[in-house]
């Protein structure tokens, strides 16, 4: 048996309840964006704008998000926040915001194009924006956005949106609220796929809490939607999260959902520019539409990029990419991710040299679609796969299980293709994990082209590599409702052959994923065809094919998928879970005091090496047991555990473990001095030696030093009085 490391989360800090929970609690808080560890969905609009979120700089001391290099006005931050919110529903909207301009500025906060909520805020100060709004029916995206009236940075933080009596409707789940991700938890993941149109369905985004512990981006983390040519040099390519795929990235993260990335390289999806000489060469465009462009003439006469300048490209998209994940979606796993895309024709050889005249998939009935990276690297190469992988090996999560991806990939001579020339090789040389099968087969078992015989023997095929398999895209065509009836048939089969090669001594299938939420969102349906591929039918109701999987695995066999313990895998086998706890530590230390490293602890193994962190600032010093560290900023810190080696493996979870809190307090006016420098505010501040009495002077407010209003007897610590009309005033109690 393999045996793969697999963590426990033991604490995570959430900032919003699950949805879940929102929807069977119904809960008047929908969406509260405090950016203490994600973005939130936020991103940045303007070519040029860039979006980063700061500690101590947002309201209250807390972690806040700062727009800068604003071109225009109507550039600023935007979210769309359809996963939460419905049309047709009033809203009460707020947010808090601050600007750095040297005049008042006017900010705007407005859903689509209707400006719902404005305020004048002076310079330094901080001003709430509210509104109660109700968007018209059938509106599409639900997308917020922050302007203001001049090109000013600004300051935004604790976006909220909250529902008196929501009347979102509740999800009645089959099989008594357990979901396939629960019926499977110890064999393998179920997954399934999120864009912005489907993002907007609530009864979509029900189903994936419900049933699924997968989610891959249809669209949004392929090339042409990573890839920005602002700020990129010929030999540095930047990376971006669009709005989209931040919306849902910041869905998984709030419900604990891992994702699989999909995909760093490929001919289809990718801009031109990125494959030629002078990435600002105005012939070489991102579109795949007609026009004067190389990818209209001879290939030959393209003047590709150097194999050289390629390497530089492709390695820094790919190290920009996964940092950029981790600066904003720290919290979001991603388990798995292609590496590379449909690098094969159907004869198991590379792609033809040139771009890719077919769009997405560069297959049509009658001719292969081109790839620009066999321009670059040369006819027949598969040298910038490698180059691929050993980039993505390099800066992608220790955990991220790397694969390739592709479709046809049961028909014998392109199966042998990619086996000899990609997964054994990249195997070998331990850079590849699995073998994406994309399996778009026909729900007809018989079909003589993607039948049951032929499909089932590939699995066993890349199996008996001993790699991880996934299913990544599977949706078993009716072809116009001929096939309906034999549906079910094929899927249970597939289920149950995944559970009989994990029962086995090679590789293992790992996940199985389905490619379209319900049978309306289908990309099978173009060109007037009606299929019907899904699980769920257009109104999210289960279907026959549904019950057909359901039904395999016995009752007493369900766990939770949650935390799947099937063996092998990207969360298989030995079951490692950590933890740690400040309960070594003194109640309080003096400000700058060497505070000694929080107990770490293992299920499995000695701790060694760990990770702190108290926000996103990583804690130098506690990487090592018995190593201390000197904490400056007065207040009650949280700490969080974000890795630890327990013997050889280093566990890394996918939300950080709470370890507890430490409360540091200021010596003499340190305080007032450390709390004036990291505040925003124009108030002068001021330090007295001991607390004010507590009286019931409705003009006194006290707070602590994360915001947050107090009262009663005080335990040690520091804290800010607060008087109408008066300096606000830092005290400490010991």
């Amino acid at each position: 048996m393999k045996i793969i490391s697999k963590v426990l989360v033991l604490a995570a800090v959430m900032l919003v309840l699950p949805l879940s929970q929102q929807l069977a609690h119904a809960q008047s808080v929908l969406v509260n964006d405090g950016f203490e560890v994600n973005y939130d969905g936020w991103v940045a609009s303007g070519d040029f704008t860039d979006i980063k979120a700061h500690q101590g700089l947002g309201y209250n001391m807390s972690r806040g998000m700062k727009i800068t290099n604003r071109q225009t006005p109507s550039d600023g931050a935007i979210s769309e926040k359809s996963f939460y919110l419905s049309s047709g529903q009033e809203y009460d909207y707020s947010v808090f915001v601050r600007h750095e301009g040297q005049t008042d500025e006017t900010f705007s906060l407005m859903l689509g194009s209707q400006v719902i909520a404005s305020a004048v805020v002076p310079f330094g100060k901080w001003v709430e924006l509210t509104a109660k709004y109700t968007a018209p029916q059938n509106t599409e995206n639900l997308t917020i956005s922050i302007t203001t009236n001049s090109t000013a940075d600004f300051i935004f933080d604790d976006f909220k949106v909250t529902q008196k009596d929501s009347d979102n409707p509740v999800f009645h789940a089959p099989y008594d609220n357990v979901g396939l991700k629960d019926i499977y938890a110890n064999y393998f993941r179920v997954g399934n796929i999120l864009s912005g149109t489907t993002a907007n369905n609530t009864g979509i985004r029900n189903l994936i809490i419900k049933e699924y512990n997968s989610i891959t981006m249809e669209n949004e983390h392929k090339p042409d939607a990573t890839m920005t040519k602002n700020n990129s040099t010929n030999t540095d390519i930047k990376a971006q999260i669009n709005s989209g795929a931040a919306a849902a990235m910041n869905f998984c993260a709030q419900n604990n959902i891992p994702m699989r990335g999909h995909v760093l390289t490929w001919h289809g999806q990718t801009p031109d520019w990125f494959f030629i000489q002078d990435i600002n060469d105005g012939r070489a465009t991102g579109s795949t539409s007609a026009g004067a462009r190389y990818r209209d003439g001879d290939v030959n006469q393209v003047p590709w990029a150097s194999k050289a300048v390629m390497k530089q490209r492709l390695e820094s998209y790919i190290k920009n990419l996964f940092a950029l994940y981790q600066a904003q979606y720290p919290s979001v796993r991603f388990y798995a991710y292609d590496v590379t895309n449909e690098a094969f024709d159907g004869a198991g050889n590379m792609r033809p040299r040139g771009f890719d005249h077919n769009g997405a998939g560069g297959q049509t009935p009658s001719s292969a679609g081109n790839s620009p990276w066999q321009g670059v690297y040369g006819a027949g190469s598969t040298e910038w796969i490698e180059d691929a992988f050993t980039y993505a090996r390099k800066y992608a999560p220790s955990y991220t299980k790397l694969f390739y991806n592709d479709f046809n990939e049961w028909d014998p001579p392109k199966r042998d293709g990619i086996t000899s020339k990609v997964l054994v090789p990249l195997r070998d040389k331990k850079l590849l994990d699995g073998m994406g099968m994309q399996s778009h087969v026909s729900a007809n078992p018989s079909d003589s082209w993607s039948g049951q015989t032929r499909h089932l023997a590939a699995m066993d095929h890349y199996a008996n590599l001993n790699i991880e398999v996934q299913l990544t895209e599977l949706d078993p065509s009716t072809n116009n409702g001929q096939y309906a009836s034999q549906q079910p048939g094929r899927y249970a089969a597939i289920f149950r052959k995944a559970i009989e090669i994990n029962k086995g001594n090679g590789g293992n299938v790992t996940a199985i994923c389905i490619w379209t939420p319900n049978d309306a969102n289908t990309w099978l349906n173009k060109n007037g065809n009606s299929h019907t591929p899904a699980l769920h039918d257009a109104s999210n109701s289960r279907k026959a094919a549904y019950d057909s999987v359901a039904s395999i695995v016995p009752q007493a066999n369900w766990g939770d998928g949650n935390n799947p313990t099937f063996d092998g895998g990207s969360d298989g086998g030995t079951i490692i879970t950590i933890g740690c706890n400040v309960t070594n530590l003194d109640a309080s230390y003096n400000a700058g005091t060497s505070i000694p490293r929080p107990n770490a602890t293992c299920s499995s193994g000695t701790p060694g090496t760990a990770s702190f962190r108290i926000g996103e600032a990583i804690i130098d010093g506690w990487d090592s047991p018995g190593g201390t560290h000197a904490l400056y900023n007065a207040g009650t810190r949280a700490i969080t555990l974000a890795s630890l080696v327990c013997g050889s493996t280093t566990v890394t979870p996918s939300t950080p473990v709470s370890c507890g809190n430490v409360n540091i307090v200021a010596v003499s006016s340190s305080s007032s001095e450390n709390t004036q420098s990291s505040s925003s505010s124009s108030e002068s501040v001021t330090s007295i030696a001991k607390a004010p009495s507590m009286t019931t002077n409705a003009k006194t407010e006290i707070y602590n030093l994360k915001g947050n209003k107090v009262s009663g007897t005080l335990p040690s610590g520091v804290y800010i009085e607060k008087i109408r009309g008066m300096p606000s005033k830092v005290f400490v109690v010991k």
